[in-house]
C-alpha cells in the first residue's frame, strides 16, 4: 500500500464510492424529503385520521385569531398551539421516512408544550415569568418537572422519560436499533453494521403515529 496521505484517503474514498461502501451526504439531503416505499394501509389510515385531528386544532385556532387577544397568557397559549401544530406534523413525516429515534425528540416537545398550554390556562401569571427573558427564573420555575408539579403530576412522567430515552437523551437504548449483527464474526467477536438513514420498524412507526393523534387530540 502507498503511504498514508491526503492524497492517498481520498482516492480510497472514491475508489470506496464506486462500491458502494462509502457514502455521499448530499444523496441523503436529496432523499430526505422522498417517502421512499408504499406505505402500509393502516400507515395511510393513522395519517388520515391524524389529518383530521389537526384539522380540528387549525380550526379552533383560526377561530380563536379572529378576535383580538390580549395578555402574555393568550398570546404564549396561541403561539404554543401552533408550534405545537408543527411538532405534530414533522413527528408524523420522521415516523413515515423511519426515522423513529428523531420523531421521539418532536412528541417529547409536544408533551412540554401541552404542558405549558395547560399550565397558562390555568395559573396565567406563570406565562409572563415565561416570556420574561430571564432564562435562569424560566428554568428555575418553569422547567419540564417543575410545570407537571405545579400541575398536581408526577414529575417523572413515565411517557416522557420513554420519549427521552428513545430519542431526545444520546442513550445506547436510543442507539441500539441502528445496530445490525453481520455474518463473517464470532461470538467472541461479532463484526457489527451500524445504520443509518432510518431504521425500518412498522411497530415503532404505528406506535409514533397514534402518539400524534392522542398528542393532537389532547390539544384540541
Amino acid at each position: 500500500d502507498a503511504p498514508d496521505s491526503a492524497d492517498v484517503r481520498k482516492m480510497k474514498r472514491m475508489v470506496a464510492l464506486g462500491r458502494k461502501k462509502h457514502f455521499e451526504a448530499k444523496k441523503f439531503i436529496e432523499y430526505f424529503p422522498t417517502i421512499l416505499e408504499k406505505e402500509d394501509l393502516l400507515v395511510d389510515e393513522a395519517v388520515c385520521i391524524l389529518g383530521k385531528t389537526l384539522q380540528c386544532l387549525l380550526d379552533i385556532l383560526h377561530d380563536a385569531t379572529q378576535e383580538s387577544q390580549e395578555g402574555p397568557d393568550k398570546i404564549a397559549i396561541l403561539g404554543l398551539s401552533y408550534w405545537l401544530f408543527d411538532e405534530l406534523t414533522v413527528a408524523q413525516y420522521l415516523a413515515r421516512r423511519n426515522y423513529s429515534t428523531l420523531a421521539y425528540t418532536h412528541l417529547r416537545s409536544v408533551m412540554e408544550i401541552l404542558d405549558k398550554i395547560e399550565l397558562f390556562t390555568k395559573s396565567p401569571e406563570n406565562a409572563e415569568v415565561w416570556a420574561s427573558g430571564n432564562e435562569h427564573e424560566i428554568w428555575k420555575k418553569l422547567s419540564p418537572p417543575r410545570v407537571r408539579e405545579k400541575l398536581g403530576r408526577n414529575n417523572l412522567d413515565p411517557v416522557y422519560k420513554y420519549f427521552s430515552e428513545e430519542g431526545s437523551h444520546a442513550t445506547f437504548t436510543a442507539m441500539r436499533p441502528r445496530l445490525r449483527k453481520r455474518s463473517g464474526g464470532t461470538e467472541e467477536t461479532p463484526e457489527i453494521a451500524i445504520m443509518m438513514d432510518g431504521m425500518k420498524d412498522p411497530a415503532r412507526q404505528m406506535s409514533i403515529l397514534i402518539y400524534c393523534i392522542q398528542l393532537g387530540g389532547q390539544a384540541i
